[in-house]
């Protein structure tokens, strides 16, 4: 709403609030769809900025290219334990990286036990499976926030604590579980390590993850990637800094959705932060409780969700208002109680694209400029989804 009032008193061109208008309609539809696997990476101590955009992580950038980022999302804090407490616990617990401390806080795996899901921490580096000691070599403890809940380490549970190398089994066993935390270790996430390592891990890596099913055109998996903190420098000198225990955030960090459920290419400007996640995983995994400051978190608006309204389209891809370039990749799904046997793409009121199908999936040339597309259908009677882009 501020950037309407923004527009109206800026007294900018009438198609501006246009945009605005349906963007905001469509935006406060935000849902999440659900999945059987929801994934989740941490990659440490590197700004937005220095991410999106950067050479030296030519892999993560076409994730970025092809998926969804969060281009508005701060992490909670800096020092790293506290930022993977707020992302299984959505609170503050501590400050001490070093700290020895086990935690009775409610968590993510209380949610998931209840709920009947599985779930397995996979840590690079860890000793052995069910490891919950110090820091050893390049496995860092402050990175795998389940080895301080008291009720995973006093329990058999504490053997969801699994070396990395057991992702690989679990792909070809078909036995992956329904959330997995992923941790490269200390020289692979960006904490000790060059960018460019981190890039090439992630490439090796995660390529097998999203070969399979789960992660191909009706697959539901979902890989959520994202940066405990910012560079630490973003808060210097401390004597400018709001006092401890939060430093006014951890500043902001790339985050990424990788599923065949998000809106490709987009990027959500909402606000976000760790416990957004958290909250976003449980939805998916058909969860509606969560700890701490979750519950109330906003989930991550980046899905293409379909309508339940019948017959309906939804378009996936482009969002109404966004900005893209040409070729426009164009996504719409229907919802009907019929058979679709026709989709059709206006642009300006011309008609440029036609398939005898229940969904699109092309790319249109389409001149620089703003313009009005519609998405129809039909079962027999016409339906449509209306909204304005704008190509560079």
């Amino acid at each position: 709403m501020t950037s309407i009032l923004e527009a109206l008193r800026n007294k900018r061109h009438t198609q501006t609030l246009i945009l605005l208008v349906v963007g905001l309609s469509l935006g406060s539809q935000a849902q999440v769809p659900q999945s059987d696997h929801v994934f989740l990476l941490m990659e440490e101590n590197h700004s937005y900025e220095q991410v999106i955009g950067n050479s030296a992580m030519p892999y993560l950038n076409s994730l970025a290219k092809s998926y969804a980022v969060a281009t508005n999302y701060d992490a909670n804090s800096h020092y790293s334990i506290p930022n993977y407490f707020w992302i299984t616990t959505g609170k503050y617990v501590t400050l001490n990286d070093t700290t020895t401390q086990k935690f009775d806080v409610d968590n993510v795996t209380r949610y998931l036990n209840s709920a009947g899901k599985t779930w397995k921490a996979y840590e690079e580096s860890l000793p052995y499976a069910g490891y919950v000691g110090p820091s050893k070599g390049n496995y860092l403890e402050n990175h795998d926030p389940f080895s301080y809940f008291t009720d995973v380490v006093n329990s058999s549970e504490k053997l969801n604590i699994v070396p990395f190398t057991q992702l690989a089994t679990d792909i070809t066993n078909n036995n992956l579980p329904n959330y997995a935390f992923i941790k490269p270790n200390g020289a692979d996430d960006g904490h000790n390590g060059n960018l460019s390592t981190a890039d090439t891990w992630l490439k090796n890596n995660l390529a097998p993850l999203l070969a399979t099913p789960l992660f191909q055109p009706g697959g539901n998996g979902i890989l959520f990637i994202t940066f405990d903190e910012s560079v630490d420098t973003d808060c210097r000198p401390l004597t400018t800094c709001p006092s401890l225990p939060e430093n006014g955030g951890g500043g902001r960090v790339a985050t990424l959705v990788i599923s065949p459920l998000v809106k490709t290419g987009y990027k959500s400007s909402t606000f976000y932060q760790h416990p957004s996640v958290l909250k976003t995983i449980l939805l998916a995994l058909g969860i509606t409780g969560a700890p701490g400051a979750a519950q109330s978190a906003p989930p991550l608006g980046v899905f293409c969700v379909p309508s339940t309204v019948t017959p309906s389209v939804t378009v996936c891809t482009p969002s109404a208002g966004q900005t893209v370039s040409s070729s426009v990749h164009i996504v719409a799904l229907t919802t009907d109680s019929k058979t679709v046997n026709l989709m059709q793409i206006y642009v300006d009121g011309v008609k440029k694209y036609q398939v005898y199908a229940s969904s699109i999936d092309t790319s249109l040339a389409i001149a620089s400029g703003t313009h009005h597309v519609t998405v129809q259908a039909s079962d027999g009677t016409i339906f449509k989804q209306a909204f304005y882009i704008t190509v560079q």
